[in-house]
């Protein structure tokens, strides 16, 4: 029949007779990425890691309050709109039965839709699909939230609005108390700059504490990287496993095309055998028009991404089929997160206590300070 050869659109579906189908979704690429960092740092203490929520969430406890429940679309969270979603979060659950703060006065109201998109893009298809034909219109639904969550901060707080003014488009974090009166610290991307209560002056550069000898520059940027880098899933992560017992994992944003990550790869055997696991983010250098990136499309599409990487990186034979199973969705991801916590260049080596180190370095100097003991 004619008929089964038409496309239909409805409510954000595509539907193509004789294939499953998928709900399209509001939110961007970016957003989900976004959203993984503010939900490390606010949310994951409860909600857990991969939104999974606490067991028994169903009955309350000791105190006659409700745990943190799953908000991976395997709970009630999928029965509720985006702007309720938004108000949960700005207003807490603790009027609702359970132990939920109200984060109104830590993250605003972008940033509340993006840590929505984050656990969202936890809901399976059939999931999203089932909440989309209660909330048809999410577009208009994160205009709305957006509108009932308080933005002022990132629009008119003096201590910032003269930085938004220089850098537009920026994302410029909430001003924090530093130990110096009248001192605040805001991160732009992987960067921290200090500026003034009145928001007439700024300074860049490392805030010591000379007293204690401690860098709280290097302190706060440890203690974000952290859940950030969690936040990449492993499964979209190229991990050249410890042998033996794990005495440490480290995180490398990387290129296939960049030399000094070739020469950093060869000795990752040795890292192996010293009980380091070595986790691989993409970082493609020169964005989708970079040399390498035809290159980290074929690693990630590959059915075995380690055989692959060795192959890009020169320590062994072989061929690489053509990358097209959407893993540029995956690269992005990785380049987004690099540049939110500072890499500025390939190979850029994160270790367990979230410090960085750019470029190369011998394998035997790494493992010296992620197994030393303490």
């Amino acid at each position: 029949m004619i008929r089964k050869t038409f496309l239909l659109l409805f409510s954000g579906y595509l539907l193509v007779p004789g294939l499953s189908f998928a709900a399209a979704r509001w939110y961007s690429d970016d957003q989900v990425t976004r959203g993984a960092g503010l939900y490390a740092s606010h949310c994951a203490e409860c909600h857990k890691t991969n939104a999974e929520g606490t067991e028994n969430w169903r009955k309350k406890d000791s105190n006659g309050k409700y745990p943190p429940p799953p908000i991976n679309g395997t709970a009630h969270a999928w029965h509720h709109s985006i702007k309720v979603l938004a108000n949960t979060i700005r207003d807490g659950g603790i009027k609702l039965g359970g132990v939920m703060p109200a984060f109104k006065d830590k993250i605003d109201a972008r940033q509340t839709l993006d840590v929505i998109a984050f656990f969202q893009s936890k809901w399976d298809d059939k999931v999203y699909s089932a909440w989309l034909e209660r909330n048809p219109f999410p577009q208009q639904e994160k205009v709305s939230a957006g509108k009932n969550v308080s933005d002022k901060k990132t629009i008119t707080d003096p201590r910032i609005v003269n930085l938004q003014k220089i850098l537009p488009g920026s994302a410029i974090s909430t001003p924090e108390k530093t130990p110096v009166n009248g001192l605040y610290q805001v991160r732009i991307g992987g960067k921290y700059v200090y500026v003034t209560e009145n928001g007439e002056y700024a300074l860049i550069g490392n805030l010591l504490d000379l007293k204690n000898g401690i860098n709280l520059t290097r302190q706060a940027q440890v203690r974000e990287n952290i859940p950030l880098l969690r936040s990449f899933p492993e499964n979209d992560s190229v991990i050249f496993r410890a042998e033996g017992k794990e005495k440490a994992a480290i995180s490398i944003f990387s290129d296939t095309s960049c030399p000094y990550c070739k020469k950093f790869h060869k000795e990752v055997p040795h890292l192996q055998k010293a009980g380091v696991s070595v986790r691989y983010i993409p970082f493609p250098r020169g964005g989708n028009k970079g040399p390498g990136y035809k290159e980290m499309l074929s690693v990630w599409c590959s059915e075995d991404r380690n055989k692959a990487m060795n192959i890009a990186m020169g320590v062994s034979k072989g061929k690489l089929e053509n990358g097209s199973c959407g893993a540029d969705k995956v690269l992005r991801a990785g380049f987004v997160l690099g540049k939110k916590v500072g890499v500025q260049g390939t190979p850029t080596s994160y270790l367990p206590d979230g410090s960085l180190i750019s470029g190369y370095v011998p394998a035997q100097k790494i493992i010296e300070r992620v197994t030393q003991k303490k």
